[in-house]
């Protein structure tokens, strides 16, 4: 009788340690705005919008094989969460879409090119960055560097091996909000998700027009099965060199350009 129950004494004592780590990312995917407020430092409003459009943005995130605190992340940097965001250059909602951009993501989407709308925006703009990520390979650094500056000039970044400082100060500021956002976006952290084609060719296809702009707003996944923190050592692998200007820092070094 012994041999008989301990396996299920072994399972029940395992389901019962289970439960309040459950319960506690489930809490913390339903804070509420002024529970994000009092975590995040941010401004009433700019809480109840993260509230508002967190589970949008991790549904796309994940539809498009992305990390879904990455885009949180490019979101705040792009937008601080303001769906009615425009910058000067004329990029538009959560994810500043440029005008060209969202018509011919609207295209390849086979849908209304609707910037201003959410739903939309959060849509193509996630189409958009998988496809940069396809395009060089699953590296964080240069898919963020093509999202905001045009994949033309990431691809000379990467044969230059060199990040201007104003593309590399965008990337830590996105790195730095992923960060911060990461529990209250996906508390369950960083997890390894299968690639998944956005659709069309893989690699050169996709639009050619950077998606961001930078500004504030308009200041402006890791798309791979491989976690967020292997990212470093590959970098320091492949740009050995030193001219790399650190692509890809970590947590701690980026947390102060929070801001």
């Amino acid at each position: 009788m012994l041999r008989r129950r301990q396996p299920a004494l072994f399972l029940s004592a395992l389901l019962a340690a289970a439960v309040p780590a459950c319960a506690h990312d489930a809490d913390v995917a339903r804070a509420s705005p002024e529970e994000l407020r009092q975590r995040l430092g941010v401004t009433p409003a700019e809480a109840e919008r993260i509230a508002q459009y967190a589970p949008l943005i991790r549904d796309r995130a994940e539809a498009r094989g992305l990390d879904p605190a990455l885009v949180a992340g490019l979101v705040w940097v792009e937008s601080r969460f303001d769906p009615r965001a425009r910058s000067r250059a004329g990029a538009a909602g959560l994810m500043q879409l440029m005008p060209a951009t969202a018509r011919e993501l609207a295209r390849k989407l086979g849908r209304p090119a609707r910037p201003m709308q959410p739903e939309f925006n959060v849509d193509a703009g996630t189409y958009y960055l998988a496809r940069m990520f396809e395009r060089f390979d699953g590296d964080t650094a240069l898919a963020l560097a093509a999202y905001h500056a045009g994949p033309g000039n990431a691809r000379r970044y990467q044969k230059a091996r060199r990040i201007p400082s104003s593309i590399q100060a965008y990337i830590d500021r996105v790195l730095a909000a992923r960060d911060r956002l990461a529990p209250t976006i996906d508390p369950h952290g960083p997890r390894r998700l299968t690639r998944r084609r956005p659709g069309g060719r893989r690699g050169r296809g996709g639009p050619r027009a950077a998606a961001g702009t930078g500004g504030r707003p308009g200041q402006g996944r890791l798309h791979s099965g491989t976690r967020a923190t292997k990212f470093s050592s590959i970098m320091a692998a492949r740009w050995s060199g030193g001219t790399w200007s650190k692509a890809w820092r970590t947590s701690s070094r980026i947390q102060a350009r929070w801001a």
